[in-house]
């Protein structure tokens, strides 16, 4: 469905030593998980894709999926940021540190999560303000005027795989294409022959990262997408978290219009 892109996975495996994985319980928001220096919200019960939209909770502390990539005609290159080849070797830093606790908590057996290894992938929020601007489906345009402020983009996951040529590789380097399906299921291939290698579902996911929309100042005629990051997330110059009043795809509708389409009253 969309442009695939290559991955050469380095010769040194990741161990705990280079990456953290942090699993962080807050009273006040949801869990966050910490991978490679990135912060990701830990997926708990909430049906979460790549490329997907919904909604962030009003608390902050959850996501509502609204629809998939293909019923919002995303159809953008997709990267992996990271790789832990084994899943033990990050196992200290959730809490508790215990493969039952974790393997209940993601639906697996602890059997499995021994035996899996731990992949980041992502769509870059430049790529999505493009998609948006020139092939957003209506249906998504539609989701996004209702929902404004409200609406969230998933553009990065933590997937939990299992393939033998991540955990126990005696090759120097494993070139892998990436590619993004229609419900967000990521397809890992070979790159000389296009075979598929292994398939990663939307249920594999255990964290994600969303972004939000900036709306350009003053009739909110250009939007930008930013990531839900507090290092990231402010608007660029001359953009606003807040969707002008009367907003619709392509700017505000003017008062002038408005008044005539309403007769004036």
């Amino acid at each position: 469905m969309t442009p695939s892109m290559k991955f050469a996975l380095p010769p040194k495996k990741l161990t705990a030593m280079t990456v953290t994985l942090v699993l962080v319980a807050g009273c006040a928001g949801p869990s966050m998980i910490g991978l490679g220096g990135v912060n990701y919200t830990d997926r708990a019960a909430s049906r979460v894709e790549l490329g997907g939209l919904g909604l962030q909770a009003g608390d902050g502390a959850g996501y509502h999926h609204l629809a998939s990539a293909a019923e919002c005609a995303i159809d953008v290159p997709v990267s992996i940021d990271v790789i832990v080849e084994t899943f033990p070797a990050a196992i200290q830093s959730f809490t508790p540190p215990k493969l039952k606790a974790i393997a209940q908590r993601y639906a697996r057996t602890k059997k499995s999560l021994q035996e899996s290894a731990l992949i980041g992938v992502s769509i870059r929020e430049s790529d999505l303000e493009k998609w948006f601007a020139s092939a957003a489906s209506e249906h998504c345009d539609t989701l996004i005027q209702r929902n404004l402020e409200a609406i969230r983009f998933i553009s990065s996951v933590i997937l939990i795989v299992q393939h033998p040529n991540i955990q126990n590789s005696t090759h120097e380097r494993i070139e892998l294409k990436v590619q993004l399906g229609e419900h967000g299921e990521v397809h890992f291939k070979a790159p000389e022959t296009e075979k598929t290698l292994f398939i990663a579902n939307a249920t594999d996911v255990i964290a994600y990262r969303s972004a939000h929309l900036c709306w350009s100042e003053p009739n909110g005629e250009t939007l930008s997408i930013r990531v839900d990051d507090a290092r990231f997330n402010a608007c660029p110059l001359g953009f606003s978290e807040s969707a002008p009043e009367g907003w619709q795809r392509g700017g505000v509708v003017s008062t002038a219009t408005a008044e005539e389409t309403t007769g004036g009253q």
